[in-house]
């Protein structure tokens, strides 16, 4: 994909991490990103922008085998009925569309669901960030036109405020104050969380992490100062999965930094699992605060 392929809304919400200056598109050798004060980003080859280039984060990013497992899994359909809920959810609640309407997922990952609430909005621009680039390289080529960039969520986002429309947090960090500086005031953020039957079915195995039990009592709280709920919904549905589906599911997750997969093909002896799949679909408005608190430029390394 070309640069010029992007989606101008989306390339004019971003801003230097080094700076907090807006950028201009370089044509010139490699297509690239150049702010004001001169500091520059290349676009990969394989579509996306790492704006962390020479910011190491602390945050391990997905292995390319656990990006490999959520590829499978997701294509294959077994979280359709999420996705579906989440595109519907966002259709409905998100403001009415601008010529600059702009949709961010934190968190895109392979841009599953991303893809799927765009359907219902074919016209508005995207923008993508994770932390994996193994991840990047596939939502870039699932998502034409839209811009995915390399980001530790947990830093102040490259963007300027108040130029989402909606961000999309699916089993992702939640940088409340982040999210609300990015959010127009009449924005919506929509968070998908496990409930603590969500994978129920599959079998103990040493090294894979159970669900937060308070898990949604630690959403509202993390969220309060700068969120009100608005809606709240739940879908639960059961899987029929073969071993080799149930093996993708764990190593998708968490799970897949801490498991060997031979261990784990091992462990899984059984032909089929039935799988609980249980999810919260939470969506919250930015709340008016009394000031917004300035972009600062982003810690550099030694």
């Amino acid at each position: 994909m070309r640069q010029d392929e992007i989606s101008p809304v989306a390339l004019q919400a971003l801003i230097c991490p080094v700076c907090a200056e807006q950028f201009t598109a370089e044509q010139q050798g490699t297509p690239g990103l150049l702010c004001g004060s001169g500091h520059r980003f290349d676009f990969s080859r394989h579509g996306y922008l790492n704006l962390l280039s020479g910011n190491r984060s602390k945050a391990t990013p997905e292995t390319a085998t656990m990006i490999g497992a959520r590829s499978r899994f997701l294509e294959a359909g077994h979280f359709a009925g999420l996705a579906r809920v989440l595109s519907r959810v966002a259709s409905r609640l998100a403001p009415q569309r601008r010529a600059d309407s702009l949709i961010l997922e934190a968190g895109v990952g392979t841009g599953y669901y991303l893809k799927a609430v765009l359907e219902d909005a074919p016209a508005v621009a995207a923008l993508g960030l994770d932390l994996s680039p193994e991840a990047l390289r596939r939502a870039a080529r699932a998502l034409p036109g839209t811009l995915q960039v390399v980001w530790d969520l947990w830093r102040p986002l490259p963007l300027a405020a108040k130029v989402a429309d909606v961000v999309l947090v699916v089993f992702a960090p939640r940088n409340a104050a982040e999210y609300h500086r990015v959010l127009r005031s009449d924005g919506v953020l929509l968070v998908v969380t496990p409930l603590p039957e969500h994978l129920s079915g599959l079998p103990q195995i040493a090294g894979r992490l159970g669900q937060q039990q308070d898990k949604q009592a630690a959403l509202h709280h993390g969220l309060s100062e700068h969120f009100e709920l608005i809606e709240e919904s739940e879908l639960r549905t059961e899987l029929l999965l073969s071993a080799q589906a149930a093996e993708d599911l764990i190593m998708m997750g968490p799970s897949g930094h801490h498991l060997a997969t031979d261990n784990l093909s091992a462990a899984l002896d059984q032909a089929e699992y039935r799988v609980q799949e249980a999810f919260q679909i939470s969506a919250f408005r930015p709340i008016r605060l009394p000031a917004q608190r300035p972009v600062l430029p982003l810690p550099q390394s030694p």
